[in-house]
């Protein structure tokens, strides 16, 4: 029996979006006994949460990579871009940026956002604001809101309530 990184391996190889996956492994695994479905769920979460851990310090170097060590290379070489790297590709340097509500050397106390917001109206800009409602705090509310018994808007959200198995250390 292939463990489940191989399968893993395979699986990404077919090329399958959302549905056709849970599908596959839907057919894969139904008729197993629980003591096998339990066993490789625990095997699928360590290999998803060492997966999950080894994509942090894969984006790490990514990013240490293409803003830090080549732009700084490529200084230090006196390259000019783009440059053709043999058996990679073209490499080019972008100007970018990142951009967050809050100051350099923050106040302590100060509302950026709130002031921001304001200078955007003031500036007839208020288009580039959206309201949003986050989906985890969402969520909370509604299972507090249907365990308390108290009314929410049903014909507004879209529910779907589901049952979820979950593995902890056996004592």
């Amino acid at each position: 029996m292939k463990d489940a990184y191989e399968l893993l391996i395979e699986d990404s190889k077919l090329g399958l979006e959302e549905p056709a996956r849970k599908d596959l492994y839907k057919i894969r695994h139904t008729g197993l006994k629980l003591v096998n479905l339990a066993a490789r769920m625990k095997m699928v979460e360590q290999l998803d949460g060492y997966l999950e851990n080894l994509g942090k310090y894969l984006h790490a170097e990514y990013d240490i990579l293409r803003m830090v060590l080549i732009p700084e290379a490529m200084e230090r070489e006196n390259l000019e871009s783009p440059v053709n790297v043999a058996g990679v590709g073209r490499v080019s340097l972008t100007g970018d940026l990142f951009v967050s509500v809050g100051a350099a050397e923050p106040e302590v106390g100060k509302d950026y956002k709130n002031e921001f917001y304001g200078w955007l109206r003031d500036n007839n800009l208020e288009d580039l604001i959206t309201e949003s409602v986050n989906a985890s705090t969402l969520k909370a509310w509604v299972k507090g809101r249907i365990r308390e018994a108290k009314p929410w808007p049903q014909d507004l959200l879209k529910v779907t309530p589901y049952t979820r198995a979950s593995i902890t250390k056996a004592k």
